[in-house]
């Protein structure tokens, strides 16, 4: 286990980098980003400009958050000092519980899938992704030195794979064909197109959230959401213009694997190995984020007396969120779900739930600008009206334009219904939500 003794400042200065960034490259983003590449044509990069201006003025937000004149100790602190308990649990803690497990499942199974497909056919795909999640566990269990370790080297395995794919697909070539435009005869929201760009970068907000904001150092939370979501935003808008140039606009909208197909149009069957390699890393980058976050903000938020601080026994204080989530992720693929309709519309749905926190964390900033409560810096309280109505449009535009409208809604509601319920037995035990020893950091 890492001694406490390890200090903030010695973290790397690229390591609040690399948790976002293994959301905004997971293999669902690569294929989502294929698939609108292909019916949007060069649109694309207006989807993915949009959905990094938004978030860029949340992280302008979460500056408010970790100002030292806030007086909070991280996000769930905050918003419970601006809105309540209820809300930032509801929001804060489960939006990000309901991604980690659903999306988490579904990413394993993908992962699963490509290890038997590419590199060993008589292994079983779901034993691939039990042993990768066993892996997480121990990773996990080990400590912090692990899991940022095994971070960095994914994250390096996924940007590396990408950019030296893309730019061998950027050679001059006889027989590479220029797709620029849409699908021919397949029409196209811009309204729709333009809330997609905010999913590509749920997660960037994790560079505070995994601990290594630095509260006496005003903005730079926010700087580090900023560089990852351009960052990330770059490597998806370099890897979708090579798979237009490649692959045509059918193909691409036409299957589940868009970077699979447009690897091989690359570099034939070295590429798709190489492909392989990416997205088994980025599944695990995409898991290993969201399990360390997750169980860090759930160590941190709910916590009992007597447990000493977060800079003196991190790893222990971790291990039990963290094995409830990997039970809860054992019961999903265990279960069959990995595949099933349901996972998706489930995995939709927490998305949206995320990106409403999103909302609910430049509400919570507003609200303690009008009380009073703090003073707002320069801008504040325009960039947080404006990012709270695009978030919130973004959210109702996606949910009307899904295709499982319906059933996305449904989800949202019963399980924010159903945590509202355990809200209210567990304060009516007498038992307080959160005392905040970090705020909900790692």
């Amino acid at each position: 286990m890492v001694s406490g003794k390890e200090k903030q400042g010695d973290i790397r200065w690229y390591v609040p980098l690399v948790f976002p960034l293994g959301l905004m490259l997971s293999p669902d983003s690569l294929s989502l980003l294929g698939n609108w590449a292909g019916v949007s044509g060069i649109h694309f990069l207006q989807m993915l400009c949009f959905g990094a201006a938004v978030h860029s003025l949340t992280a302008f937000s979460y500056n408010s958050i970790y100002h030292p004149e806030s007086g909070a100790r991280g996000e769930v602190d905050y918003v419970k000092q601006s809105l309540g308990s209820v809300t930032a649990f509801l929001f804060s803690i489960c939006s990000r519980i309901a991604f980690a497990v659903c999306a988490t499942t579904g990413i394993l199974a993908t992962a699963g899938y490509v290890f038997n497909e590419i590199f060993l056919i008589w292994f079983p795909n779901m034993g691939f992704s039990f042993l990768l999640l066993t892996v997480l566990l121990l990773i996990g269990l080990w400590g912090r030195k692990a899991f940022v370790s095994a971070q960095v080297i994914s994250m390096i395995l996924v940007v590396c794979g990408l950019l030296f794919l893309s730019l061998w697909g950027l050679l001059p070539g006889e027989n590479t064909p220029v797709n620029r435009t849409a699908v021919e005869g397949v029409s196209f929201s811009l309204l729709h197109l333009y809330a997609l760009g905010l999913v590509f970068f749920v997660g960037f907000d994790l560079s505070a959230v995994i601990g290594y904001s630095e509260p006496k150092r005003p903005g730079h939370a926010g700087h580090l959401m900023v560089w990852a979501i351009v960052i990330g935003g770059l490597v998806l808008a370099v890897w979708g213009w090579v798979s237009l140039l490649q692959v045509s606009p059918q193909r691409l909208t036409a299957t589940s694997v868009p970077y699979s197909i447009a690897a091989r149009e690359i570099l034939g069957g070295p590429g798709r190995k190489i492909m392989g390699l990416v997205i088994i890393a980025a599944s695990f980058g995409f898991s290993n984020a969201l399990l360390t976050a997750v169980s860090g903000i759930l160590s941190g938020a709910v916590r009992k007396k007597g447990i000493a601080r977060n800079d003196v026994i991190l790893g222990k204080r971790m291990r039990f969120p963290l094995v409830i989530l990997f039970l809860a992720i054992v019961l999903m693929l265990a279960s069959g779900l990995a595949g099933e309709p349901h996972l998706e519309v489930f995995t939709r749905g927490s998305i949206y739930l995320w990106l409403l926190n999103y909302g609910i964390v430049h509400l919570a900033v507003l609200t303690r600008i009008i009380r009073g409560r703090q003073k707002p810096v320069a801008g504040t309280p325009v960039v947080s009206v404006a990012g709270l109505l695009l978030t919130f449009g973004g959210v109702v535009s996606l949910i009307c334009f899904d295709e499982n409208s319906i059933q996305v809604l449904q989800f949202m509601v019963i399980y924010l219904g159903a945590a509202f319920i355990v809200s209210l037995i567990w304060m009516a035990a007498g038992k307080p939500f959160f005392t905040f020893s970090n705020g909900g950091k790692l």
